[in-house]
């Protein structure tokens, strides 16, 4: 009788453990359900999420100080990211705590022997900027970083300027001063306490000196039909069968080096909390490996088309190609939809019979990242050649996660030369391209404290373009102001 009650008691004891267990299971399973929910309703808030960009460029303390001063006269903002710029690109020599050797606010060098004090000044700019519900970003790169002097000479500007380039981690010679720098670069950041990097790079130069020609084209029978026996149209196999001769080109030598810049900033541990943004070239989306002639209207959305230098067409597209998770970890790719031009057809058209009125080119470019990088559907790449030899190719179309903006200019373009040619952004343009426009995830504009031009009639202002596009794409966010007196009045030049 005894052990049977001892028996009884272990048997109740295993049913209360058990229950217990049990319990606790189910209560986890609930909790970490909830938990599952949070984070897919916080992953969809943040690709639901517009963005107005404004980039600030500090040249010099006076230009950040206004930024403070006018953001201390507000409640809210009408903007929701600011972009500081720009550092240089090589940066071997930054130590923690100062902005000396950083080219940011004028310390190309060590400037005025002050840039631990310009240190402190930035990074109460960024304190203050995220108690007012604006993401921060640090610009590396920008036109004159992006330029190497000694061979591109006066193509880069003035020769008085201070101009810098990113090292290539897969050049032997600038493969040590690349790791330092974009390692710098990672720690410059998060000493500031900025919410990510702006990847501005714009090595025109670079994609030029080492261009490779490319041989696509509708009755290339033989190349097509080694690609197909290499396993298919893959970007290696592109690269592999169809380089070396042709009267078009592709950038293989930049694409890489592009890649592998970004895996040593994005792959940085000390990285794994950033957020990475792009200032992107408008013509990056298209594919330049196209088995065409030219860029024909036809054909642009579905065969590509072909590149003759002078530019970074087909950059993200190819980057995509050869490395679709790396670009996908950007949180959004700002098209430089500006310093275009209107006064030659051949030159201007974004193709052959395409627009030349700059609501007509944002468009344009805006809806060759949405075919090609992110497309309703993902489609790879199907290359066929006929009985009679004829190739059609039929590139691959992704769906990445980055948020697509497109962008404004304020101030007079910087291209063509030609005045005549200049697309100037008014007020009338801004409302038109902001319509147009309504359904991208947002806007990028330079520059936060551009001048309007006097010689054009109904020129807009920084103040009007942010504060319409807060008014498009940020007017339901109760943490900002659409008719925020911004920048102030005052301080407009």
């Amino acid at each position: 009788m005894l052990l049977l009650n001892e028996m009884k008691k272990v048997l109740n004891y295993k049913k209360t453990a058990i229950f217990g267990a049990s319990l606790f299971l189910l209560l986890s399973s609930h909790s970490y359900a909830e938990q599952g929910v949070e984070n897919q309703i916080t992953v969809h808030r943040e690709q639901m999420k517009k963005i107005v960009t404004v980039y600030l460029l500090i040249d010099e303390p006076a230009q950040l100080k206004r930024y403070v001063d006018d953001l201390k006269k507000i409640a809210k903002p009408n903007f929701n990211r600011v972009i500081f710029s720009f550092v240089r690109p090589s940066l071997p020599n930054y130590q923690s705590g100062s902005l000396a050797n950083t080219g940011i606010l004028g310390y190309f060098d060590e400037g005025d022997g002050n840039g631990t004090e310009a240190f402190n000044q930035l990074k109460e700019a960024v304190t203050l900027s995220k108690q007012k519900s604006i993401e921060t970003f640090l610009s590396v790169g920008g036109w004159n970083y992006s330029c190497n002097f000694s061979l591109y000479g006066e193509n880069c500007g003035s020769k008085e300027m201070n101009y810098d380039y990113f090292p290539d981690p897969n050049d032997p010679s600038e493969a040590d001063l690349a790791k330092t720098s974009y390692n710098n670069l990672i720690t410059l950041t998060n000493d500031l306490g900025i919410d990510g990097v702006d990847f501005d790079y714009e090595e025109f130069w670079h994609a030029d000196a080492y261009a490779e020609s490319w041989a696509g084209q509708p009755w290339a029978t033989d190349i097509a039909n080694n690609i197909l026996k290499d396993g298919g149209a893959t970007y290696d196999n592109l690269m592999k069968n169809a380089t070396g001769s042709g009267s078009t080109f592709v950038m293989p030598k930049t694409v890489n080096k592009v890649q592998s810049i970004l895996h040593l900033i994005m792959d940085n541990p000390a990285a794994s909390q950033l957020r990475f943004a792009s200032a992107a070239p408008p013509v990056g989306a298209r594919p330049i490996t196209g088995f065409v002639y030219g860029d024909n209207k036809e054909d642009i959305y579905t065969k590509g088309g072909v590149w003759w230098k002078g530019n970074l067409k087909g950059l993200w597209y190819n980057l995509a190609s050869k490395d679709k998770a790396l670009v996908s970890r950007f949180d959004s790719l700002g098209l430089m939809t500006y310093d275009l031009c209107g006064n030659n057809a051949v030159v201007c058209a974004p193709y052959g019979g395409g627009p030349l009125d700059l609501p007509g080119q944002v468009s344009a470019y805006m809806k060759d990242y949405q075919v090609w990088l992110k497309a309703d559907k993902e489609t790879e790449a199907k290359l066929n050649v006929s009985d009679i030899g004829k190739v059609d190719f039929y590139p691959a179309k992704y769906k990445i996660n980055s948020k697509i903006q497109f962008g404004f200019e304020v101030n007079q373009p910087a291209y063509p030369k030609d005045i005549n040619g200049q697309l100037q952004l008014t007020d009338k343009l801004v409302n038109q391209i902001l319509q147009q426009q309504k359904n991208s995830d947002g806007v990028i504009i330079w520059q936060m404290y551009s001048g309007q031009n006097p010689s054009v009639e109904g020129a807009t202002t920084s103040r009007y373009t942010i504060q319409q596009s807060c008014k498009m794409f940020l007017a339901d966010d109760s943490r900002y102001d659409c008719n925020a007196n911004f920048p102030s009045s005052e301080n407009e030049q």
